[in-house]
């Protein structure tokens, strides 16, 4: 009986130096150990959630807007520049001094309108009825006036230089004074035997040419090239 205490009295004190050691101390659970702030915020912050996540915004076009047309009241004075006259009714209409710079006027009725030192430079004027319309003084300088019907037209001092006169009909149009340097005629273009000759020689030269007789009255001949011409008895009057 004493023997058998003697061998069960150390092994119940290895079961118990056993269990002692297995069972984890206050250090280790960390109960007394304070987290740092940081990771205190981090743990406590909700995460984002679908509705939290602003949607980036698409990109915006804004189209641009269309050019407006030009509005003019057509009258003495007027600035037309640039306008859509095209076919517009402008009989007998008063337009002195008016700006018509660049404008279109395709096919439009000036039939005996007034446009007298109007400026209707690199205006379009094609087919234009222009037949007996006071022109004079008026800036034709590249205007384009191919088909334009232009009999009877007073031109006097008017500034054709670089106009653009194929097929035109000048019948009858007074060109005294009026600047041809380069004006664009042809074949088809009708004018008068004189401004014909002189748009000649203003354009081609005359050199050695024989203009006896011929009526040069009122014709500028500016750059016209006369040497050695015969002038004898050409009425060379301004």
């Amino acid at each position: 009986m004493n023997l058998r205490k003697l061998f069960l009295a150390p092994a119940f004190f290895l079961v118990c130096w056993a269990m002692a050691a297995c069972e984890p101390s206050a250090g280790d659970t960390g109960a007394d150990t304070p987290l740092p702030a940081s990771a205190e915020s981090a743990t406590s912050a909700s995460l984002p959630t679908q509705t939290d996540v602003q949607p980036t915004a698409a990109p915006t076009y804004t189209p641009t807007a269309p050019p407006q047309a030009i509005v003019c009241n057509p009258g003495p004075a007027a600035n037309c520049k640039g306008a859509d006259l095209r076919g517009a009714g402008l009989r007998e209409a008063w337009l002195f001094d008016a700006n018509l710079s660049g404008a279109d006027l395709i096919g439009a009725n000036l039939f005996r309108a007034n446009l007298s030192a109007a400026d209707l430079s690199a205006a379009d004027l094609s087919g234009a009825h222009l037949s007996n319309a006071n022109l004079s003084d008026a800036d034709l300088w590249a205007a384009n006036l191919s088909g334009a019907n232009l009999t009877g037209a007073d031109l006097t001092g008017a500034n054709l230089i670089r106009a653009i006169l194929r097929g035109a009909d000048l019948s009858g149009a007074d060109l005294s004074g009026a600047y041809l340097w380069k004006a664009d005629l042809d074949d088809a273009t009708q004018i008068d035997a004189k401004w014909r000759l002189v748009w000649e020689i203003v354009n081609e030269g005359a050199s050695d040419r024989d203009l006896s007789g011929a009526d040069l009255g009122r014709a500028v001949l500016i750059r016209a090239i006369l040497r050695g011409a015969d002038l004898s008895g050409a009425d060379l009057s301004g």
